[in-house]
């Protein structure tokens, strides 16, 4: 395993990637195309942190081409150096049988002095980090030694370099062109090619945080449902938690911070409210089996305060009102996050700003900055979402993973029309006060939250981060799926000047002011 970002806690600096990939002969174009796949999922993996990487591509044979330089406009956005990284021709280098390791290096030096001479300030480099992955098939056998130009070349720069041998190399120069830190791994001798797919990475600085809303991986169904549905994987919705109350599934639940987990207040009614029941409840984390996962204990359990299920009794007898349904879980210990642990973003904080590029923009106080400006990007009608959780998935069946389902947003009164066809002989004016502005209305053709479901995410995908808008809540038709059907969620947005005042390890500012 790499233990290669653990240097990068401070997220002002800037880190500079060198990519160093070996297309001689006798690599063979197979094994060139499985070393260009593991350099993508590299990337793919370095982008869940919160670093600003910019990336460079130098492609060696007997001679080194470079395919992207630090000074090109792609070279920030993970997707455009994948997608370079994908059009890579080994075809180009076919007349190349040599191995011009030396050579490759020296692009580098050249790339990171064009970049130096664009950085007018001197505080401005010494913020820049720098990594090399050399990925080759054997020693260099042409060109200036690998190892000379290290040490002429590279003294002063604060380089750390990971080299990848294949097959029958020459073990002591990769060593020696690889960065040599006590108790930390640079050089990695590989057999073939498809062992480079089992490399990962470790994050060992516990200040390095991921961002919120990323994924390792994701493909989105657009026809599954969680009722009648399809299964998905815990790597794809990494947030997502189940919540214990004794020894069975209660509810769904999602990582919010390292401290704190979010579900619906309805998940605790049929708990006692003498005594603590935190001590009744465990979260699962990192699974997308309904009996896996990391075992957390519960500190608190905090119900906001104006969730009130009786509340409406006079107007409805024995109804259950779901108005402000939404709880805070605080762990006992926080959580490291990985690729099977990470938190959904959420509206109205620092990240949920960036993302929406609202950096700029001039706004009062905190409740203006959430309601107009990111309610307006994220609660629009029809938008489509994703839903997640471990709820039945048809009338009488459990599921055995982890299930998704595609949805949109609506206006309340579709929920509302269904609330009063389903509840007659009732007036659509008494039904319509259990319907609030704290609930948004979501649904789609035989997609449906069912039983078990309670208290998980409603997700969309904003600048390809997942921002949690709802919290799963009741249904306004008596079963689940069949159909059209619509189901009420609690709007996060409304709920956020609650979350604010008691959840202390999320950003809450934007444009630097604390609001």
């Amino acid at each position: 395993m790499l233990s290669l970002l653990h240097r990068q806690g401070n997220t002002e600096e800037k880190l500079n990637v060198y990519l160093l990939i070996d297309a001689s002969q006798s690599v063979g174009k197979d094994n060139f195309q499985l070393g260009v796949g593991f350099l993508m999922n590299l990337i793919l993996k370095m982008s869940n942190y919160a670093i600003q990487a910019k990336y460079a591509i130098v492609v060696f044979a007997s001679q080194a081409k470079t395919k992207l330089a630090l000074t090109e406009k792609a070279n920030q956005d993970p997707k455009a150096v994948i997608n370079i990284l994908k059009e890579l021709s080994y075809s180009e280098f076919e007349e190349s049988p040599g191995t011009n390791t030396g050579e490759a290096l020296l692009q580098v030096v050249a790339l990171i002095n064009s970049y130096k001479q664009q950085q007018r300030l001197p505080i401005l480099w010494n913020q820049n980090k720098h990594i090399s992955f050399i990925v080759t098939d054997g020693r260099s056998n042409m060109g200036p030694p690998p190892k000379i130009v290290m040490n002429e070349k590279f003294a002063d720069i604060p380089m750390d370099i990971y080299t990848f041998g294949i097959g029958n190399v020459y073990k002591e120069e990769l060593v020696s062109i690889a960065s040599q830190k006590k108790g930390e791994r640079h050089s990695f001798m590989l057999l073939n090619y498809r062992e480079l797919q089992k490399i990962g990475i470790v994050n060992t600085d516990k200040t390095l945080y991921y961002k919120c809303g990323i994924a390792t991986y994701h493909e989105v169904f657009r026809l599954s449902r969680i009722f009648n549905g399809k299964a998905t994987n815990i790597t794809e919705w990494p947030w997502h938690v189940r919540i214990q109350i004794g020894e069975h599934h209660s509810c769904g639940g999602t990582i919010i911070s390292p401290h704190w987990i979010m579900t619906a207040a309805h998940c605790f009614s049929m708990i006692s409210p003498d005594g603590d029941i935190s001590r009744r409840v465990s979260v699962f984390i990192g699974s997308h089996l309904p009996s896996g996962g990391e075992h957390r204990s519960v500190k608190r359990v905090l119900i906001h305060d104006k969730y009130n299920e009786r509340a409406m009794q006079r107007e409805l007898p024995g109804s259950e009102f779901y108005d402000y349904d939404i709880a805070i879980l605080e762990l006992h210990h926080h959580l490291t996050f990985g690729d099977t642990k990470q938190p959904v973003c959420l509206p109205c904080t620092k990240d949920s700003a960036e993302i929406l590029k609202l950096e700029g923009t001039v706004w009062k106080d905190w409740e203006e900055f959430c309601h107009k400006h990111i309610a307006q990007q994220i609660l629009t009608e029809n938008g489509e979402g994703i839903i997640t959780g471990f709820g039945m998935v048809n009338t009488t069946a459990i599921p055995t993973q982890l299930q998704q389902a595609t949805i949109q947003l609506k206006d309340n009164s579709a929920c509302l029309e269904e609330f009063v066809k389903f509840n007659r002989p009732f007036s659509a004016d008494t039904l319509k006060t259990f319907i609030t502005k704290n609930m948004l209305c979501a649904g789609g053709t035989g997609a449906d939250a069912c039983k078990g479901d309670s208290g998980g995410p409603f997700i969309v995908k904003r600048s390809e981060h997942w921002i949690q808008i709802g919290v799963v809540s009741w249904g306004v038709t008596p079963i689940c799926g069949g159909g059209q059907r619509n189901g009420l969620y609690t709007n996060v947005v409304q709920m956020m000047q609650w979350i604010k005042s008691h959840v202390y390890d999320i950003d809450f500012r934007a444009n630097g002011q604390v609001l």
